[in-house]
């Protein structure tokens, strides 16, 4: 596994990261172990993720995963600033789906900005 900034032939460098001197390939190999499926420890959102290959969780059916929403999702309106502006709470909610939800509100309503989001994380 070896990373180079153009074709290796030409004898440059390895790439590099810009907050650090290390080259690419190094600072992979030191943050990452990986597994016949592919790595098993990575950074999700901030947080230290162990994947274990040999643990899969089944997939809940829609019907499981409605139900289940609809019990335990709850939606909170906590400010409303100004008439244009709105805080709201969501949870419990995974990442992907809150990062789905936002990608929707930015595509359908051209004039939602989402400044900031607070993440807990409670594992």
């Amino acid at each position: 596994f070896r990373t180079t900034t153009a074709n290796s032939r030409e004898g440059l460098k390895p790439k590099t990261l810009a907050s650090s001197s290390r080259p690419l390939n190094r600072f992979l190999h030191h943050n990452r172990s990986m597994g016949k499926q592919g790595f098993l420890n990575v950074t999700e959102s901030g947080s230290q993720v162990k994947h274990d290959p040999h643990f899969v969780q089944p997939a809940l059916s829609a019907q499981k995963f409605n139900d289940k929403f609809e019990r335990e999702f709850q939606f909170n309106v906590l400010e409303q600033p100004t008439p244009n502006e709105l805080i709201v709470e969501m949870y419990p909610m995974d990442v992907s789906f809150a990062n789905a939800l936002r990608r929707i509100l930015l595509a359908e309503i051209p004039t939602v900005a989402i400044e900031k989001v607070y993440s807990a994380d409670n594992t």
